[in-house]
């Protein structure tokens, strides 16, 4: 510092109190401080006291462990890295848990779905580079969906075709359960009729007058009304019973969905007729026929359903609670009476 400088008034003399410190500079000298007396207590703890990171198995561990105790699935893997963990070593059960598969959370995380045994997706977080909410709802409807899959190490996308079992996780508390006791989507509904067309209105009437010629004819014959009318009840029961027995006919009830369209009910009609046409000659001609017809049924429900759900998710794209809210109302039946038709 010079000796010779002019100072302000109100100014300190700094070549008596010294130079000032900052605030930051007083923080810094402080963590240093404390750094140093913490390395000094470091190397006055012995060095078996220290505790020292757990070793990581490797492949090569793990493969040397499955041969030395004959494990061939992943159940007796299981157990035993559940036994090695309640007596305290949790490497093995580590090394499963950092092989596990990954929620699906990015676009390529389908890759490999196709062999898994369950399929997990993340928290809810849909994300349209993931898979489209179209192909979401159709793939947990167990509908056949394309996933995408890099094209520098696959030929083709992923397609799921077995039923695969499909969980969603979330940080937030489940908002409805279906009950146990729900409705399913198809169910049938028996009824018993008596097939009276095909019945023979003269045997019939002439059994009755077999049986009013034998009450006539009859040694001891009811006075009582009351037994007249009930021996004549069980004889024309009993002739009912041959004549037109008694028949049951089952009806699939399958409620109408949204999407459902009159372009699909006439296309399911004329497939219905080539149908009958083709199982009834077995032509070639037919069999293309019906091919042809039901394909167009196929993709006239794949479009219609697909067009629906993109403008219904759309529609209530703006809030989250909103949009779940419409799908429980959508996609869960309610409970209704249902007579045969």
């Amino acid at each position: 510092m010079d000796d010779q400088v002019v100072l302000s008034i109100g100014h300190p003399d700094l070549s008596e109190v010294g130079s000032q410190k900052t605030k930051n500079s007083s923080k810094a000298d402080r963590e240093s401080r404390k750094r140093a007396h913490k390395l000094e207590e470091d190397d006055t703890v012995p060095s078996k006291q220290k505790l020292s990171k757990p070793r990581r198995l490797t492949n090569v561990d793990v493969s040397d462990f499955l041969v030395k105790h004959g494990i061939k699935r992943d159940t007796e893997l299981f157990a035993a890295a559940k036994e090695r963990k309640d007596e305290g070593q949790i490497d093995l059960a580590n090394f499963i848990l950092s092989k596990s598969s990954k929620p699906v959370n990015d676009k390529y995380a389908w890759v490999g779905a196709d062999y898994a045994e369950a399929i997990v997706l993340q928290d809810f977080r849909w994300s349209r580079e993931m898979i489209p909410w179209n192909d979401l709802l159709l793939l947990l409807e167990r509908e056949t969906v394309k996933l995408l899959a890099p094209k520098n190490q696959f030929s083709s996308d992923v397609i799921i075709e077995k039923d695969t079992p499909i969980f969603a996780t979330s940080e937030s508390q489940i908002a409805y359960m279906v009950p146990l006791t729900a409705p399913t989507i198809v169910y049938n509904n028996k009824g018993q009729f008596l097939k009276c067309c095909l019945l023979n209105i003269q045997s019939l009437r002439n059994k009755g007058a077999e049986f009013a010629d034998y009450i006539y004819e009859s040694e001891t014959p009811p006075t009582e009304i009351d037994t007249l009318v009930s021996s004549y009840n069980t004889t024309l029961s009993a002739l009912l019973d041959r004549y037109a027995p008694v028949k049951t006919n089952t009806v699939t009830v399958r409620p109408k969905v949204l999407w459902y369209t009159e372009e699909i009910l006439k296309a399911k009609i004329e497939r219905r007729r080539a149908e009958r046409k083709w199982r009834s000659s077995v032509a070639d001609s037919d069999v293309r026929l019906f091919k042809k017809r039901r394909n167009r049924v196929t993709y006239l429900l794949k479009m219609a359903k697909s067009f629906f759900l993109t403008a219904f998710i759309d529609k209530n794209s703006d809030d989250q609670g909103k949009l779940f809210k419409a799908l429980k109302n959508l996609l869960v039946e309610k409970e209704k009476l249902s007579f045969c038709g």
